[in-house]
This record gives structure tokens, C-alpha cells and sequence, in this order.
């Protein structure tokens, strides 16, 4: 079973007006909701792949009732921490002649003490009966580093392998996951030349360091990476590919790992894994439309190849 830590979710709501005015009273067109966030989407993609995810989360008000409802409606177990305020919403409002958009965001809050403790007490029991735990990258957002910490203290005392989608490079706890993956955008972020292996080899050197085993290189149509201490795995796409869905590929691409890990692949099948699920959600919309089938019929026409 793999824990999925996270507590930021955002309910997207994007209202369509024609020719929307300030301060007027505006028709709307067209409206809708999705849910926008990290650990809830790859735990969604994870139970696609036939992997038993479960949910640690915090929720409130409206907005959390429609979460837990969307959790419930997928069948993933979950433990909720109800909170006295509504879970955060995005509201934009898009002017179907001008295209111009109008956004409106509620304003991030932290636990207070007496959630953590009480956060940090659910996840040290959940941890009793799970192999890996993922924590969403948002966590910063809502715990002190001291807290985060604690998680990670937690993770290990039990034997817990935890992996992370790299947002923030100078994080002190890196070094304690398990598993790391960066995406093609964090690395240009950075000014890592992805057109030359050394140099993304060089700098994924740096964050081999104590517990972390495995790291994902993430470069959407121009392949993956999986750096091990003792070798680098690569995939080349199998067909041209269109950027129609980034944000939930790398998600996917994790879920496929995370997949494997649960499912004690080797290192190569796991890689094939995650990235024909990377694929398939790349030619689709949503999540919601990823086919079990098609991604192992696409597993099957990727191959690795041993770049050390």
C-alpha cells in the first residue's frame, strides 16, 4: 500500500462570460470545477495501475466535502482531518471575446500546533501498515520544516520509503527520500544543459546522499532518466508526442514508478512503466481517461537502453 501525504488541494472553478464587465452583472456561459492537486492525482493514477493507495489529508468546509466526495467516488481509502476552515479555491473568470482572465485565490493558511500534532499522530499510525509513502510538494505550504522533519524521522523509524516530485532543490530533507524526480522545467531552471548527458549526470551526482537510491529525470518527449549508484537507465519516445498535458504526465510518470516500486519490478520494467503511462496521459485530457491496457500495450513497444 503506498501513503499519499498531502494537504494541498485547490478546487478550480472557471467561469466563461462574454464580454465580462467589472462592477456589472455578468451571465456566466459556462462553468467548471476540477480539483487541482498533486497527491491526489497520482494516487488516482496509481489505483489505474492496480497499486492500493491511501489518502492522509485535510479538508474543510464545502470545498472539502466536494474532495471527499470526488475520494470516495474513486475508491481510495482515505483518512481526512476535518478543519474549521473551507479548503482553498481558484476562481477564474475568462472572457470568451477578449480571451482576458480574471483570477481570484484564496489565501494559503498553515496547521495550527494542535493539527500538526494531530496530523503528524494519524500518519504515524498509517505508517504501520504501508511500504511507501509520497508527500505532496506543497507540504511546505501548510507544516513548519520542524514538522516535515518529524514526517521524514517517522518515515525511517518504520522502515517507510518516501518519495518526492523535486520543487524545491535546496530542501534540507531531500537527502532522506528515497526515491527524487525532476522535471524538464526544474532543470532548465537551473541552467542544466538537458542536451548533454554529462552535465545532467553531474548534477544529479549531488543528490545521491544518504537514503536516496533512485532518482527520475523527467524530459517529457525528449525521454527519461533513472540514475541508480550503479548505473543510468534512458528511454527514447516511441512516437512524436504533443505537450497537451504536462503537469499531469510528470504526475503520472511518478505514478508509474511508485507502481513499480509497490510491485517489486526491475529496474528496467519499472522505468517502462512509468513511462508509457507518461505517454498515454500526454494524448488525453484527463487522468479520468487512462486505459490500464493501453499503457501496458505501449510498456511493451518501449525499450531502455544502459547509458553507464
Amino acid at each position: 500500500m503506498i501513503l499519499f501525504v498531502s494537504l494541498h488541494h485547490v478546487i478550480g472553478k472557471t467561469f466563461l462570460v462574454e464580454n465580462f464587465k467589472q462592477s456589472e452583472k455578468n451571465i456566466i456561459q459556462e462553468k467548471h470545477i476540477d480539483i487541482q492537486s498533486e497527491g491526489l492525482n497520482i494516487a488516482l493514477c496509481s489505483k489505474i495501475l492496480q497499486t492500493e493507495p491511501f489518502m492522509l489529508s485535510s479538508i474543510g468546509g464545502m470545498n472539502g466535502r466536494y474532495i471527499k466526495n470526488y475520494i470516495s467516488m474513486h475508491k481510495i481509502k482515505s483518512e481526512l482531518l476535518h478543519l474549521n476552515r473551507n479548503t482553498i479555491e481558484s476562481i477564474q473568470i475568462v472572457d470568451t471575446n477578449s480571451r482576458s482572465v480574471t483570477s481570484l485565490e484564496s489565501e494559503l493558511h498553515m496547521l495550527d500546533e494542535k493539527n500538526t500534532q494531530t496530523f503528524i499522530t494519524h500518519f504515524r499510525e498509517n505508517l504501520k501498515k504501508i511500504d511507501i509513502v509520497f508527500f505532496d510538494s506543497c507540504l511546505h505550504n501548510y507544516m513548519t520544516q520542524d514538522s516535515i522533519t518529524q514526517l521524514y524521522a517517522e518515515a525511517k523509524r518504520n522502515n517507510v520509503r518516501v518519495f518526492k516530485n523535486v520543487v524545491n532543490p535546496a530542501d534540507p530533507n531531500l537527502n532522506k527520500n528515497y526515491y527524487l524526480n525532476f522535471e524538464k522545467k526544474m532543470l532548465e531552471s537551473l541552467g542544466v544543459d538537458l542536451s548533454n548527458f554529462t552535465e545532467i549526470q553531474k548534477f544529479i551526482e549531488n543528490y545521491f546522499k544518504q537514503d536516496t537510491l533512485y532518482i527520475s529525470v523527467n524530459l517529457y518527449k525528449d525521454g527519461v532518466y533513472l540514475f541508480s549508484k550503479d548505473s543510468v537507465l534512458y528511454i527514447s519516445p516511441v512516437f512524436a508526442l504533443e505537450n497537451r498535458n504536462e503537469v499531469y504526465a510528470n504526475q503520472a510518470f511518478i505514478a508509474g514508478m511508485m507502481s513499480g516500486f509497490d510491485k517489486r519490478y526491475e529496474k528496467e520494467k519499472m522505468l517502462r512503466t512509468a513511462y508509457a503511462t507518461l505517454l498515454m496521459l500526454m494524448q488525453k485530457e484527463s487522468i479520468l481517461e487512462v486505459n490500464r491496457q493501453e499503457i501496458f500495450f505501449l510498456r511493451n513497444k518501449t525499450k531502455t537502453t544502459k547509458k553507464v
